[in-house]
């Protein structure tokens, strides 16, 4: 049986090889990365095969390609040395008491308004612990969850990740405004139907981004078009900027907008109502949070939707 196979034969320098070609799609990039010579990451390579009773990898001419069976165990393999990292972790945590880190990412608006005031919350009772967090798109977001460099998430999960990969918790929808700079020639007007904001340039995240899908059908709905003039990125200072030095428009979270008061950017009033599909609380689905990482994680749910603490894993 292969199972049996494995477990007597599969050793952590097969595991760790695995991770790396994994990463690389390259035999030598691999070597490198574990620190091995090549020589001895194709006889790692050679027993593996041998393990598996089949071809681990391909050669092809930009280096190495896992077979369907070679990407299956490689897979499982980064999972565990991403267990093993977050055992050590939660035995220095135990050891010291408060000691630890902890990695979240988020889309922008939650990271405004719930994470960082939970993370300032957090450091008054574990002020040792090392705290990161990562604001991007949810397409950059859950592949770094998945392999491990996120603890956990506020996102939305892409389609072409299977959703048994992750513990969700759905949270709420996300109001979008639309900003424009201070003295934009629309301000002072009231409330304005969308076709007046279409004249000028518009700052939208690149197509098939969520926030520019949401407001291509808000104004579908609408009986319109798309502006003219569009500028993409998925930069949000970018974005900014472009608010900053032009007679742009750009939607962003109303949470993000709302952080704006007094400043040279403002909320422009518009009868279009834009709403982003809900996001949620997202970890790697079978593994346990270091205690740090639990505190802080529910700490944000709490913050969010504290009906939902008791759902939260273990």
């Amino acid at each position: 049986m292969l199972d049996q196979r494995l477990h007597k034969g599969l050793k952590i320098s097969h595991i760790r090889l695995l991770a790396a070609v994994l990463q690389e799609e390259n035999l030598s990039a691999a070597a490198m990365r574990v620190g091995i010579s090549q020589p001895a990451a194709s006889r790692l390579a050679g027993e593996l095969d041998a393990l598996l009773g089949c071809p681990l990898y391909l050669r092809t001419a930009r280096g190495v390609r896992l077979t369907a069976e070679g990407a299956a165990l490689a897979k499982r393999a980064a999972r565990m040395l991403s267990e093993i990292d977050l055992a050590g972790r939660e035995i220095e945590e135990l050891r010291s008491g408060a000691v630890g880190r902890v990695r979240v990412g988020s889309v922008t608006g939650p990271a405004v308004e719930y994470v960082l005031p939970a993370i300032a919350a957090f450091r008054l009772s574990h002020g040792q612990v090392a705290v990161g967090v990562d604001v991007g798109t949810s397409d950059d977001l859950m592949p770094r969850l998945l392999d491990g460099t996120l603890d956990f998430a506020l996102a939305r999960r892409p389609a072409h990740l299977p959703s048994e990969e992750f513990v969700e918790l759905p949270l709420i929808d996300e109001p979008v405004d639309f900003i424009v700079r201070a003295g934009h020639p629309l301000l002072g007007q009231g409330r304005l139907p969308v076709e007046a904001a279409l004249a000028y340039e518009w700052v939208l995240p690149f197509e098939r981004a969520l926030l520019r899908e949401t407001v291509e059908r808000a104004l579908r709905a609408e009986g319109l078009a798309m502006p003219a003039t569009v500028l993409s990125t998925s930069s949000f200072l970018a974005t900014l900027a472009a608010v900053r030095n032009s007679n742009a428009v750009a939607p962003i979270a109303s949470s993000v907008a709302d952080g704006f008061p007094g400043s040279e950017i403002r909320t422009l009033p518009l009868t279009m109502q834009v709403q982003v599909e809900r996001y949620s609380y997202f970890q790697r689905a079978g593994t346990d949070l270091t205690p740090a990482a639990r505190a802080l994680a529910r700490d944000v749910i709490g913050r969010l939707q504290p009906a939902l603490l008791s759902q939260m894993p273990r």
